[in-house]
């Protein structure tokens, strides 16, 4: 298994559905912490920038899309190219990168002519982008790849351990997985074996275990190279506050630090939600979704089509009839009954049904007709709803402002 390609699919996913976070499939993201008390990323018309934890518009929304701070600088997009940010709104690197990706440890990895290196806060070339393929600096090392053969870098672009590896992921709690002869073992930061090549697979340790397979079964094994949680599942990902995601016959559930199964193995997949949730997961069986609480209790019913992220303690769901909107105690706040539904906004909700859009509040009470064209997001108080070419302005409580006939 190609790690490298794991990890920045994994990364992929998260960085471009941050609100969504699949932390205990894969903890890439835990030396990557976003920033606390930052900006939140947020669109509206197509447009992105940052509101702050009033829903306050304080980075104009002028960029293609917009990523969560992180050292204290933000990703930006533009015309296709990538730059950076500050929580002020200044750009500090020119958005004219071909692709970038958050710093870590000081660093950015960036891409040229489809070659990977690494830019300082300045912006200035501090690795060249000689790289076909490259990782994240984690404990002062980076994965790099050419020639698919994998090796680590310091911050000065050093080769510290040689690319003789067929397969590595990077550094975690003092050790890295590499692959040598398709057998995996563990290497230290000089580069010296310390678990040796007798894995079929092998994941980076997290909370001390590291998931590692033989005979097409994974189990858990200490730095000690002890077995831990015997070799019996079909899959295995990284701990993550004490739970590690298993599969066994096509069936997904959580095992704590002994082995213990927590969450039962019955579900056909299993996500870690965000949104400074405690501790849910969403699941599905059946093609429909639900969440369940850590102890594996269901809190909300595994009834739905579909669920987003929560947003301000809110999700969309869809059902049989449409769209509607439900708490984080699964409580239906508004039926789903419509073809579309914004996320709650100072407690309304854009919605729209046979091809006309209107307004509700979250008690699902009309506010703006569900007759117009088009009603755009709320700025400032205030919405452009359109009908039959005419343009009108309207404020929260439905009241027509401008354009008013």
């Amino acid at each position: 298994m190609n790690k490298l390609l794991v990890r920045q699919f994994f990364f992929t996913f998260l960085f471009l559905n941050l609100t969504f976070l699949a932390k205990c499939q894969d903890a890439i993201l835990d030396t990557l912490s976003i920033d606390a008390e930052t900006l939140e990323p947020y669109q509206r018309n197509n447009k992105w920038g940052f509101v702050d934890a009033n829903e306050k518009v304080v980075i104009d929304l002028v960029y293609d899309k917009t990523y969560h701070f992180y050292e204290g600088l933000a990703l930006v997009v533009s015309n296709n190219k990538w730059g950076f940010i500050n929580k002020l709104g200044q750009v500090i690197i020119p958005i004219n990168l071909e692709n970038a990706y958050p710093f870590s440890e000081g660093l950015a990895m960036i891409t040229q002519e489809g070659k990977y290196g690494f830019i300082d806060k300045t912006g200035k070339i501090a690795i060249s982008c000689i790289y076909e393929d490259a990782d994240y600096f984690y404990e002062g090392l980076a994965l790099v790849s050419n020639n698919e053969e994998y090796g680590f870098i310091n911050k000065l672009g050093e080769v510290v351990i040689p690319l003789t590896y067929r397969d590595a992921d990077s550094f975690s709690e003092g050790l890295a997985p590499v692959s040598s002869k398709k057998k995996y073992g563990f290497i230290n930061q000089t580069g010296k074996t310390v678990i040796p090549f007798i894995y079929d697979d092998a994941w980076q340790f997290s909370e001390g275990l590291a998931a590692v397979s033989k005979k097409e079964k994974y189990g858990y094994i200490n730095k000690k190279m002890e077995i831990v949680i015997p070799f019996i599942y079909d899959d295995a990902y990284l701990f993550f506050e004490g739970l590690a995601f298993v599969e066994k016959e096509g069936k997904h559930g959580f095992i704590d630090k002994v082995g213990n199964i927590v969450i039962e193995l019955e579900y056909d997949k299993i996500f870690r939600f965000g949104e400074h949730l405690p501790a849910f997961y969403k699941v599905k069986n059946d093609n429909k979704y639900g969440f369940i609480d850590a102890k594996g209790e269901i809190v909300i019913p595994i009834i739905y089509d579909y669920i987003s992220d929560f947003f301000n303690g809110y999700a969309k769901i869809k059902g049989d009839w449409g769209y509607g909107i439900i708490n984080t105690n699964g409580k239906v706040v508004i039926s789903p009954k419509y073809n579309y539904v914004s996320y709650v906004n100072k407690d309304l909700v854009i919605v729209k049904m046979y091809d006309k859009y209107g307004v509700i509040n979250k008690k699902g009470k009309v506010i703006i007709p569900i007759e117009y064209d088009r009603v755009s997001d709320f700025e400032n108080g205030v919405t452009k709803v359109e009908k039959e070419g005419e343009v009108f302005y309207m404020n929260e409580k439905g009241e027509c402002i401008k354009g008013c006939s």
